[in-house]
């Protein structure tokens, strides 16, 4: 399952932290676990490495965890997979700034999500100030 590239578990009822595990899919592009009932915090979800790059989930473009009941601040590691290019945590409580590594993300297209005190930080992060913020 290590050369698994998507995982669509969009309204599939899924309840519970999702395992660190996950992490470990190298070749994992796109992961939509939206519309669900997954709790826990970010920064632990995603942060598997592989024994070469120790880089989690570095071919992932694609990252979903919208509507779930995930808490705490938005972890680093968020900038680390160079090819993420969308990025979606809207309708979860989260809090604190938001990460300078996502200044990093040099083919981000899309950020959405409910940022709420982050805004603050918006004006750190010029390369925000071309993307469509939802």
């Amino acid at each position: 399952m290590t050369l698994l590239t998507r995982l669509n578990l969009l309204e599939n009822h899924v309840e519970g932290e999702i395992p660190n595990s996950i992490g470990k899919l190298y070749y994992l592009m796109h992961f939509d676990i939206s519309s669900n009932n997954v709790t826990g915090t970010l920064s632990e979800i995603l942060e598997g490495t592989d024994c070469l790059s120790k880089k989690p989930t570095p071919s992932l473009q694609d990252l979903d965890l919208s509507n779930n009941n995930l808490v705490g601040k938005l972890p680093e590691w968020l900038g680390q997979p160079k090819n993420l290019v969308e990025l979606c945590l809207l309708y979860s409580s989260r809090h604190g700034p938001i990460p300078a590594s996502l200044g990093l993300l040099k083919i981000l297209s899309e950020l959405n999500g409910t940022l709420l005190e982050s805004l603050g930080q918006l004006s750190e992060l010029i390369f925000l100030m071309a993307l469509p913020i939802i």
